[in-house]
C-alpha cells in the first residue's frame, strides 16, 4: 500500500481531483494535510466531495483528511449557524448588538462557501459539524523503517504540557485534546521549522506539515528538494514556492500556495505539492 500526503487545498476541487487522478487509489492511502475551505471557489464542493469519499479506517486505502485551522474555525462557525437556527431569518436580528458576532459567523461561512442561501447552509450545517469533528488533528503513517508524523502546523508548541511527545496527540480529535493545545497544533507557525527539536537528528521520524505558505518562509530552504531556480519574493516579479525539507529538524513543509496561482496567475506562479512519503519524492500538481 502506497502513501501519500498533498499540501493544504484551500477549496480547489480540481486540483484535489487532479492529485486522485495521479494516484492509484486502490492501492493506496491519501492524506490531505488541512483547510479544505477558503481562498479559493470550490470550497463547498470540496467539503461535500470529502464528505462522500473519504475514509474513516486509517489502515485501508482511500482519502484521510486531518484538521486545519480554517476547517476548525468553519467548524465553530458551523456550529453558531445551527444554534441560530430559523432566527437567521429575523428582520430585526442585525439590530441587537449581541447577535453581532454570531451573525458575522454565518456571513463568514457564506463568503468560504461562496453560497448565499441560507436554509442550504443551515441543512448541510449538523453533517458537515460532525463530519470535521471527526477528523484527527495528528496521524501518523509508517513507511518501511520511515514514521511520518503529519499535522496542519505545530507538533512542538514549548509552553504546552506535554511539549515534543507527538504520539499522545496521534488519531486524536479536536475534542478530546484542550483548546489551547488544538490552537498550538493547528495554529502554530514559528516553532514548527526553526525552534523545534522534537525529531532533530532522528534517522527515521519526520513531521510533515502545512498551514504557513513556503513563500513566506526563508528562500534558502527552499533548494533542500532540489529545486534551483529561486526567484525573489517581490513585486516585480512572479512570487515561487517550493516545498521545503529541513534536514536538520527532519520538518517538511508541502503547503505550496497552489491556490495563489489559480486566484493570482499574474502574481503567483505556485502549483499544489504530492509527496510520496514511500520514495520521499515530490510531484507538482
Amino acid at each position: 500500500m502506497k502513501n501519500y500526503v498533498m499540501g493544504d487545498i484551500h477549496g480547489s476541487l480540481d486540483s484535489l481531483k487532479k492529485a486522485i487522478d495521479m494516484i492509484d487509489m486502490k492501492n493506496s492511502r491519501l492524506f490531505l494535510i488541512g483547510d479544505y475551505v477558503d481562498r479559493g471557489g470550490q470550497s463547498y464542493e470540496v467539503m461535500r466531495f470529502l464528505m462522500k469519499n473519504y475514509e474513516s479506517d486509517y489502515e485501508k486505502c482511500g482519502i484521510h483528511p486531518i484538521l486545519g485551522n480554517h476547517d476548525n474555525t468553519l467548524l465553530n462557525n458551523l456550529t453558531v449557524l445551527k444554534m441560530l437556527g430559523d432566527n437567521i431569518y429575523m428582520k430585526n436580528i442585525k439590530n441587537m448588538s449581541f447577535m453581532s458576532p454570531l451573525l458575522r459567523a454565518v456571513d463568514d461561512i457564506e463568503r468560504s462557501f461562496g453560497v448565499s442561501d441560507k436554509e442550504e447552509l443551515l441543512n448541510n450545517a449538523e453533517p458537515m459539524i460532525k463530519f470535521i469533528s471527526s477528523l484527527p488533528v495528528i496521524y501518523k503513517v509508517k513507511s518501511g523503517e520511515k514514521e511520518f508524523y503529519l499535522s496542519h502546523a505545530s507538533l512542538n508548541a514549548k509552553d504546552t504540557d506535554n511539549a515534543g511527545d507527538a504520539d499522545m496527540y496521534v488519531n486524536k480529535k479536536c475534542g478530546d485534546i484542550s483548546e489551547y493545545e488544538l490552537n498550538n497544533i493547528i495554529w502554530q507557525r514559528e516553532e514548527y521549522l526553526f525552534d523545534s527539536e522534537i525529531f532533530k537528528n532522528s534517522k527515521n521520524k519526520y513531521s510533515v506539515v502545512g498551514h504557513t505558505p513556503v513563500l513566506a518562509i526563508y528562500e534558502e530552504e527552499w533548494e533542500k528538494f532540489g529545486y534551483k531556480e529561486i526567484r525573489p519574493c517581490n513585486t516585480n516579479k512572479k512570487y515561487m514556492c517550493y516545498p521545503m525539507y529541513n534536514e536538520e529538524k527532519n520538518c517538511i513543509n508541502i503547503d505550496t500556495g497552489g491556490v495563489f496561482g489559480i486566484l493570482y496567475p499574474d502574481e503567483y506562479k505556485t502549483f499544489y505539492t504530492l509527496f510520496d512519503m514511500d520514495e520521499f519524492k515530490v510531484y507538482a500538481v
